[in-house]
């Protein structure tokens, strides 16, 4: 005896009302994969800012440095007066021509004034724009120099940083003949800064990131009493070359640690021969030879090194 196909045909169109009722009162949202194409999804990096930074001053610092604390790129008026000597200090500096008529200050701003320091920046939106950062007392708290555009000469003279009382940040991507970095107590972070000559730089408080190069010597001093660094994190380092070659300080501050590496490059058509203290010792073979302790990550002594170069 066959069943009735009549409960199976009420189930079915059962089923299919009530879908639709539910379709009718139920707004139904797609979901919505994110793109996966690596150029469409968005760079978020970290530069460093300064601890006693307003936001007055427009730009952006370098996008590529991921290593530090984040900042503004709020564009508002730059504080008025400046500090004067810094300010003439900077002048100076900017307004210095190579042997092209060239001053600093057009390698790498966008419309450079010798006398307007509102255009001491820029330009905004580029990839690593130059930006200059004051406090509200219109004291430098951080520089950021970066080449305005590609296949640039490097400035032109010696750039002096003493007595900036209140700078902790320096960021330089062209050379200079020389950089003196001193009495800046509040000093912490710098970044790729290179010289043809002599590089001396002294703080009293940790470098969150040091990295210097020089042709010539780098001396380079952390550690002092007013911010209480401790024994192990403090040092002082004399690096020299003989020969044509490069040497670079580099040192890293950790949460719970301090690296301190010294790091030789030969010049075209010379090579390393190894790391030789003041008695003339050969020390180490390593291109990159560390100063500081691996097992108690730390560092504390004077060095006094020279790079040979043959």
């Amino acid at each position: 005896m066959k069943q009735s196909r009549i409960p199976r045909v009420l189930n079915v169109v059962f089923v299919v009302m009530l879908l639709a009722f539910l379709a009718a009162c139920t707004k139904i949202t797609p979901i919505v994969t994110p793109t996966e194409d690596p150029e469409n999804i968005p760079q978020i990096t970290n530069v460093p800012v300064s601890t006693e930074q307003e936001k007055h001053t427009p730009g952006v610092p370098d996008e590529n440095v991921t290593d530090a604390p984040e900042t503004s790129a709020v564009a508002e008026e730059t504080p008025i007066p400046y500090n004067e000597r810094e300010f003439d200090i900077l002048r100076d500096f900017f307004e210095t021509q190579d042997e092209n008529g060239i001053p600093n200050g057009d390698k790498c701003f966008a419309a450079f004034d010798a006398d307007d320091p509102k255009t001491w920046a820029g330009p905004i939106g580029a990839r690593n724009p130059s930006v200059l950062l004051w406090n509200k007392n219109g004291e430098l708290t951080g520089i950021y120099l970066h080449p305005f555009s590609e296949n640039l000469a490097g400035f032109e003279g010696n750039l002096s940083f003493d007595g900036f009382n209140k700078l902790e940040i320096i960021e330089i991507d062209l050379s200079v003949n020389e950089l003196t970095v001193k009495n800046c107590s509040r000093l912490r972070y710098i970044n790729r800064a290179y010289s043809l000559g002599e590089i001396e730089i002294k703080t009293d408080r940790y470098f969150e990131k040091l990295q210097v190069s020089s042709h010539t010597r780098c001396h380079c001093e952390q550690g002092g009493e007013e911010f209480a660094v401790p024994e192990k994190a403090r040092f002082s380092i004399n690096a020299e070359t003989d020969g044509n070659g490069i040497v670079t300080v580099q040192a890293i501050n950790g949460s719970d640690y301090f690296q301190l590496f010294v790091i030789a490059e030969a010049g075209e058509g010379s090579s390393f021969v190894g790391w030789y203290d003041r008695d003339g010792q050969l020390i180490s073979a390593e291109l990159r030879f560390e100063l500081s302790n691996p097992i108690e990550f730390g560092v504390n002594g004077n060095f006094d090194l020279t790079a040979r170069f043959n």
